[in-house]
């Protein structure tokens, strides 16, 4: 019984070492690719009012993430989170309810807003900074 226990173990590892060799990788450099990819939130969540046709006003809660390129480049976008959720304010407050509720709407803001941040980053650092602009909750009323 421990001769077949042995026997199979040396089986098994011979097909695990061959299947790496002929893959033509060693088992110990298959190591997942590492992401620079880096995420700032902007918080607290936004709650600003919307331009709302008649006598009734419009709100709109945004959880805003700003994906970054550079790991290093997250210290840079932090220092300047007032002005970036300043932007998004400003952004939503010139949408009407039309805008605000439709997924084409949603998705429009989103470039907005990201259009501005990059024309901010190019003027103050003189580079682009961010890769996208991800709104993770987004709630109107």
């Amino acid at each position: 019984m421990k001769l077949t226990k042995v026997l199979f173990a040396a089986l098994l590892s011979a097909g695990l070492a061959g299947g790496a060799l002929a893959s033509g990788h060693k088992a110990e450099d298959e190591k997942p690719p590492v992401s620079n990819i880096s995420y700032v939130a902007l918080t607290p969540e936004i709650v600003t009012n919307y331009n709302y046709t008649g006598n009734r006003v419009g709100y709109v809660r945004v959880k805003v993430e700003i994906m970054t390129e550079n790991p290093a480049d997250k210290d840079v976008v932090t220092l300047h989170a007032p002005m970036l959720r300043d932007i998004v304010i400003t952004t939503l407050l010139e949408k009407d309810f039309q805008t605000i509720s439709t997924r084409e709407g949603q998705a429009q803001i989103i470039s907005d807003c990201k259009s501005r941040m990059e024309k901010f980053f190019q003027e103050t650092e003189g580079r682009r900074l961010i890769q996208e602009v991800l709104f993770t909750n987004y709630v109107y009323q």
